[in-house]
């Protein structure tokens, strides 16, 4: 993946499929965001797992696990189409990275799992509460609220979040465009 260091939500991800094809895209790149730098990352085929978090002193309080259900072709960005599901590989993994940072307060932690081997690769981690927030509280667990009430020195409420499906607000939007403009909801969500 070709990727500018100055973007975010996926904006100006190109994938590279061979050498040959960097120039061109490289190329195409330099139009759109002239004087940018840029670093390329490996390509995993896989899945993507967000676990987003609230922790003390390296112990994780709450947390919800997503599986990214987004299917289209060239999108490198956030979960819009989510499963909330648990995963008992992700949820060790994310407990030894937060122990091992003793990390305070939330945390977007995200994984690909490799459809090669079925391993887990670390994607990245961001101090903050991600866009599936909204998904989270629907599904309860309001992470806000209890970071709010940790710093508040408030009992904290047990927590146990639903599976199943989220839509994000914006996928929504773009479901129904598509289904008045082609009848029909496209596969490319």
């Amino acid at each position: 993946l070709l990727k500018p260091t100055t973007q975010e939500g996926g904006i100006g991800i190109s994938k590279i499929n061979n050498p040959g094809e960097f120039e061109r895209v490289w190329n195409e790149k330099k139009l759109l965001f002239k004087g940018r730098e840029y670093y390329l990352q490996s390509f995993i085929p896989g899945i993507d797992f967000c676990l987003q978090l609230y922790a003390r002193s390296g112990e994780i309080i709450a947390y919800t696990i997503q599986r990214s259900l987004q299917v289209e072709s060239g999108f490198y960005g956030p979960q819009r189409i989510m499963e909330f599901v648990e995963n008992e590989k992700v949820l060790a993994l994310s407990k030894h990275l937060i122990a091992a940072l003793a990390w305070d307060g939330f945390a977007c932690i995200d994984f690909r799992q490799d459809t090669r081997d079925e391993s887990y690769r670390l994607l990245e981690v961001n101090p903050r509460i991600g866009q599936a927030i909204i998904g989270s509280m629907m599904k309860g667990v309001n992470l806000a609220e209890i970071g709010c009430r940790e710093s508040l020195g408030m009992g904290l409420p047990a927590f146990k979040y639903e599976h199943g499906l989220y839509i994000h607000p914006m996928a929504y939007v773009k479901m129904a465009i598509q289904r008045l403009a082609h009848g029909k909801i496209q596969e490319d969500i």
